[in-house]
């Protein structure tokens, strides 16, 4: 039955023996959904820059061939290899300053500085690694010429750096950095050199927050700070930077608050009581702690003693105006700073002495920066150039001294002695009454009726 079903069947054409090839269909997934980075926006409300990868001059247009150049003169091998590497410096990364000694790249480092190539990001790299070497510079040299820079720039540049810089200190970098940066990335930059001491020049600076000074405050490297001009400043700003300094999270050790309203005698005082342990060695401010001995002489009408007067109750002295170091009043606050670390010998730093200040134009990556260069260095020059007439006050820490106690006067109050008990006053003789005698009792008849 099976054998007759077998044959019964027709016959289907024959299947070819090669294989056939099933082409599946690609299988439609969903797209990845396009992660759209937030954008990042600092206290101006405006974009970011990235402040270390700008050059710290604009460059010259290349037009102008010769405005700028030396006479010809026949390179070494070294020079010009120096030159190439320093024309393409933005290239370097760490690892390979350590494959050669400072004798080799020292004239890599200056050519860049000549050609103006020296970004913030490179000096970092090059400070870490060589900054304690004693022939390492920061800037150029202040007569030379420094190529490929606008000529008004390079005028007002050179300018500029004549009254900013320390004299005969060739490891202070001045550095310009406009509003709108990201503070944390900042903070995060900064704080990798530790080669570097780093002063910081926020004056002036309003649309910075409590939280941006203080992150700037606490900044491992930053060892001056100048907050002058602010009107967040008060007395519990004082107390948050205070706490910060008594816990080690900051290493400031030079504050400048003047021009602050809200900075009170309290808070000041308060400050000076409690960083007796910290690295804090000088304080600026418009607030006067008198002590005892000079707020009697201003009623006497006698001389203020040259000496610097003692702060009760700490271990503080607040400099006199006829001291020797009261020039620092009138100085920048990194010649304060190198003042007290060279002469008095109060605080320790490195080699390398980053010098920044925040400027209140906002930068756009993009565009030419030329005319917010001219204004960062005018700014520089004006800052420079122009002093107060009145000394602001200053206190200088001086771990040796003993604590002086201010003397309070307690009100003597006055209690009067209670009056003793007064006696009745007694009547004259002539007025007293004839005393009553008593009665005697009768006894018998007789001397009841007869008296007897």
């Amino acid at each position: 039955m099976f054998a007759k079903r077998k044959y019964a069947r027709k016959r289907r054409p024959r299947r070819p023996s090669k294989r056939r090839v099933t082409r599946r269909r690609n299988i439609l997934r969903p797209a990845d959904p396009v992660i759209l980075e937030k954008p990042i926006f600092d206290a101006a409300g405006a974009s970011t820059y990235l402040w270390m990868y700008v050059k710290p001059g604009p460059a010259a247009p290349a037009n102008t061939p010769g405005e700028h150049s030396t006479p010809q003169r026949v390179l070494s091998l070294r020079q010009i290899c120096a030159d190439a590497v320093a024309a393409n410096i933005d290239s370097i990364c760490p690892a390979y300053l350590g494959d050669a000694s400072w004798a080799c790249w020292r004239a890599v480092w200056e050519a860049a500085l000549h050609m103006g190539t020296d970004l913030p990001s490179v000096f970092a790299i090059f400070a870490e690694a060589f900054g304690s070497e004693a022939s390492f510079r920061s800037h150029a040299s202040i007569d030379g010429v420094i190529e490929r820079m606008h000529r008004a720039t390079q005028e007002l540049k050179r300018s500029a750096l004549l009254t900013c810089l320390i004299p005969s200190h060739g490891k202070h970098r001045v550095e310009n950095v406009f509003l709108n940066i990201s503070v944390g990335d900042f903070a995060q930059f900064v704080g990798a050199v530790h080669n570097c001491a780093v002063v910081l020049d926020c004056s002036r600076m309003a649309p910075f927050t409590t939280a941006n000074l203080v992150a700037l405050c606490n900044i491992g490297t930053v060892e001056a700070v100048d907050l002058s001009n602010n009107p967040i400043v008060d007395d519990q700003f004082l107390f948050t930077l205070n706490t910060c300094l008594v816990n080690g999270k900051s290493s400031l050790k030079l504050l400048k608050v003047c021009g602050c309203p809200g900075v009170t005698h309290r808070g000041i005082l308060a400050l000076l009581q409690a960083c007796e342990s910290s690295l804090l060695a000088y304080i600026e401010t418009e607030v006067r702690l008198i002590p005892e001995s000079t707020f009697a002489q201003s009623f006497l009408h006698r001389p203020v003693p040259a000496e610097d007067a003692p702060v009760p109750g700490t271990k503080w002295r607040a400099i006199s105006e006829q001291s020797t170091m009261a020039v620092l009043g009138r100085q920048s606050l990194a010649m304060k700073f190198h003042y007290i670390l060279r002469v008095r010998k109060l605080v320790s730093c490195s080699s390398v002495l980053w010098d920044f200040k925040f400027l209140s134009e906002v930068a756009d990556q993009f565009a030419q920066l030329t005319d917010l260069h001219d204004a960062a260095w005018r700014q520089r020059l004006q800052c420079a150039t122009m002093k107060k007439f009145e000394l602001p006050y200053m206190y200088i820490k001086d771990p040796g001294m003993d604590v002086v106690l201010r003397v309070v006067k307690h009100k003597v109050k006055l209690e009067h002695a209670p009056d003793a008990p007064r006696e009745p006053d007694m009547p004259p003789e002539s007025a007293k009454c004839a005393s009553r005698k008593p009665r005697r009792v009768k006894t018998d008849a007789n001397s009841f009726f007869f008296g007897v």
